[in-house]
């Protein structure tokens, strides 16, 4: 089984206890954008594909200097927010 599908089944699965968290919305919205946004090696991928091995390490510093991990118009998270 695809892990998209995989990943989708079990989050089904949970929809009951999410939904009576109050956390459904939310959860399935930050599933789905993970899913589209893709993995590291996915956007290093398409960063070889852009520039070569330059732009993937650029890719690489931005996310980690931004920690931001691909996401577009993400805020910072953990110890890159506290440089923010």
């Amino acid at each position: 089984m695809p892990a998209r599908q995989l990943i989708r089944q079990l989050l089904a699965g949970l929809r009951p206890e999410l939904e009576a968290a109050g956390d459904w919305d939310q959860v399935t919205g930050l599933t789905e954008s993970a899913l589209a946004r893709g993995g590291s090696a996915a956007r290093q991928h398409a960063a070889y594909a852009r520039g070569g091995l330059e732009q993937v390490v650029d890719t690489l510093l931005e996310e980690t200097r931004t920690g931001t991990d691909g996401q577009p118009g993400a805020r910072p998270v953990g110890a890159a927010a506290e440089r923010y």
